[in-house]
């Protein structure tokens, strides 16, 4: 949820709570009480979803550098022969799939 809508969502709850209160009319006191819990409630459950976004995005990336290390350490690993090996091979499977997209 982007950060707008997050925005959009908030003013949503605390203008009804406002109408809401504004328009019941008696005694507001009670109404204004629970309505009002409901409203911080829910704003705080949409402004957290922000941090679980956060921590998988983080997640996903911190994968991606343990590949990228991993990966990184093997080739390193290898010697000059092996490398140009790799390299060959490489742009030979990179060249059949060029023509199987082409077919």
């Amino acid at each position: 949820m982007s950060e707008q809508l997050r925005f959009q969502a908030t003013a949503i709850i605390w203008t009804a709570l406002a109408a809401i209160i504004i328009f019941t009319p008696g005694d507001k006191v009670a109404l204004a009480f629970i309505l009002g819990i409901g409203a911080t409630v829910s704003t705080g459950v949409i402004w957290d979803s922000m941090k679980g976004s956060l921590k998988l995005e983080q997640t996903q990336q911190a994968g991606k550098t343990k590949r990228n290390n991993k990966i990184s350490r093997m080739v390193d690993g290898l010697d000059d022969d092996e490398v140009a090996d790799m390299e060959e091979f490489l742009a030979a499977r990179r060249d059949d799939r060029l023509q199987d997209k082409e077919r």
